[in-house]
């Protein structure tokens, strides 16, 4: 998949386009590629919703910091957590954040915003509240979920 002119995602793979297709007519509802990409990391175990919970705040937090960063804007405290260290290493790899001289002062990209959007709109538990098919063709059904899909209200 890739972006146009217009900036909207285009599949190449005819076969790919119409699963999608015949998925979002079913009642699916397609899934952002930045969802997609940071989605792509989590295997399903664990606690998901912790996680996106995580994302949500760090992308939060992130929103409306200056492009490039306010040398008088301190960096955040923390050197010794690894773990918080290598979550926003993270975020700037999957695009999701970009940053100049340290990456604690980085803003988001238009995906990370994107991102931030949707966990704003569907919430952290995002994959229990619909059918999702993403840029790839692959459903994600909820256990016992009844069609049609419908996103909470804004």
């Amino acid at each position: 998949m890739t972006r146009g002119r217009d900036g909207k995602a285009e599949v190449h793979d005819r076969k790919v386009a119409k699963q999608i297709a015949e998925a979002i007519e079913g009642g699916a509802v397609l899934l952002p590629e930045p969802v997609r990409r940071a989605s792509d990391i989590m295997c399903g175990c664990g606690c998901n919703e912790a996680a996106w919970t995580w994302i949500r705040d760090w992308l939060a937090s992130r929103e409306g910091n200056p492009r490039p960063p306010d040398p008088a804007h301190p960096p955040e405290g923390g050197e010794e957590d690894g773990g918080r260290w290598l979550l926003v290493y993270l975020m700037d790899h999957l695009g999701l954040t970009e940053h100049g001289c340290r990456i604690t002062n980085c803003w988001l990209t238009e995906d990370g915003q994107a991102l931030l959007d949707f966990l704003r709109r569907w919430g952290p538990d995002w994959a229990e509240k619909a059918w999702w098919v993403d840029s790839t063709g692959c459903s994600i059904v909820p256990e016992g979920w009844t069609f049609p899909a419908e996103a909470p209200a804004s």
